[in-house]
């Protein structure tokens, strides 16, 4: 058990949970300069709160994520390399 920041602003117990990727999906734009971006949201850790949302009744989580953002001028256009994602299964 860690103590999270809730969306109230007070610190809670939280439990760690396990995870698995079951897709992950980039975003891939062309800017109009012939420049390729990539973009993954990598998930670092989710925690469920020991509290539940006043107005659903459902379970709080606490979701931790980083970008990874790969830029490619025109002139280096190559795949995104996904292989540093781990699937935390």
């Amino acid at each position: 058990m860690v103590k999270i920041r809730g969306p109230d602003g007070r610190y809670e117990t939280a439990e760690r949970l396990d995870f698995k990727i079951l897709s992950g999906p980039e975003t891939r734009m062309e800017l109009e300069d012939g420049t390729e971006i990539s973009i993954i949201i990598r998930v670092t850790d989710v925690f469920k709160l020991n509290g539940y949302d006043e107005i659903t009744g459902e379970p709080v989580y606490n979701v931790l994520s980083e970008p990874l953002v790969r830029i490619a001028r025109s002139s280096e256009k190559s795949s995104f390399l996904a292989a540093s994602i781990p699937d935390n299964s």
